[in-house]
């Protein structure tokens, strides 16, 4: 048997669903600045790496030290 629920059990479910739909939300955009953050410094730091290797005239020994 299904019992009803009262007006007050269905605003504390909405508002839990809401509450949750909201947060989803906030994690996924979350992950999805952190990963562009995470593509960009990767970006920077190979960009820093072959300026490096080329301010070193390809000298692999300096290079490595770096």
């Amino acid at each position: 048997m299904v019992v009803p629920l009262t007006s007050e059990e269905m605003a504390k479910a909405n508002e839990r669903r809401l509450r949750e739909k909201l947060l989803r939300r906030r994690r996924k955009r979350r992950r999805r600045r952190l990963k562009k953050l995470q593509m960009l410094q990767q970006q920077q730091k190979e960009t820093t790496n072959e300026e490096l290797s080329a301010a070193a005239g390809g000298d692999e020994k300096l290079t490595m030290m770096i």
